[in-house]
């Protein structure tokens, strides 16, 4: 039997995608070399470990909260910074307890929102589309307070086409003028045993969408 040679690289690049993916290693308390390769040297900060992760790379997240205003070269108190999933890249929390995303810079939330003033614009955005999809799974994301410009998905934001996998999360006391906790425009994706509590807007304080969405058990 012979093998032609357009098969013989695809196999080659499938070979070297699996050799080169890894996985990368988040724990806030960890207090060794903070590489990511382990979890004793693991990233403290989720923002260095999106930084160092490429296309077919896993991130393990454990128990704790992470704000998108730290890691390296990024501004504490920084409205604008939001965790932004990257192509091809599994973002995986719920490790050993909760991990949460969380958009409360300063820690100090109210429950009636009335303090948002402080928080991050957006907790998490995406922009890639269904090519290379990126998944989140395991979150509990918070915090997000979209109310000023931009107004839209305060605790995640998925811009034009981009389909991201959303499975396992629970997205809790956002607000935004439009898509409260999740706002998405023009998308396909899959939201999968999620729980949308006490998230507010205008328009969609759960969920607003301009396209289709696959949900089930959310």
């Amino acid at each position: 039997m012979s093998i032609s040679r357009a098969t013989l690289l695809l196999l080659a690049i499938l070979l070297t995608t699996a050799v080169s993916a890894k996985t990368i290693y988040v724990d806030d308390d960890a207090a060794g070399s903070g590489d990511g390769t382990s979890w004793t040297d693991a990233y403290a900060a989720l923002q260095d470990a999106l930084a160092a992760a490429s296309s077919g790379d896993e991130i393990l997240v454990a128990a704790g909260v992470y704000k998108p205003d730290r890691g390296v070269g990024i501004n504490p108190g920084n409205r604008n910074v939001s965790f932004s999933l990257k192509a091809g890249v599994i973002l995986r929390g719920g490790i050993g307890g909760t991990s949460t995303l969380s958009g409360d810079l300063l820690g100090n939330d109210a429950l009636d929102f009335t303090n948002r003033g402080d928080n991050s614009h957006r907790v998490v955005t995406c922009t890639v589309g269904w090519a290379a999809s990126p998944t989140l799974d395991g979150f509990t994301v918070t915090g997000g307070c979209a109310l000023a410009d931009p107004f839209q998905g305060g605790g995640l934001y998925c811009a034009t086409n981009a389909s991201p996998v959303i499975t396992n999360c629970v997205f809790r006391d956002n607000i935004a003028q439009t898509g409260g906790a999740l706002y998405t425009d023009n998308f396909r994706s899959t939201i999968s045993n999620c729980s949308f509590i006490n998230n507010v807007a205008t328009a969609g304080g759960a969920l607003c969408t301009t396209f289709d969405v696959r949900a089930c058990g959310t």
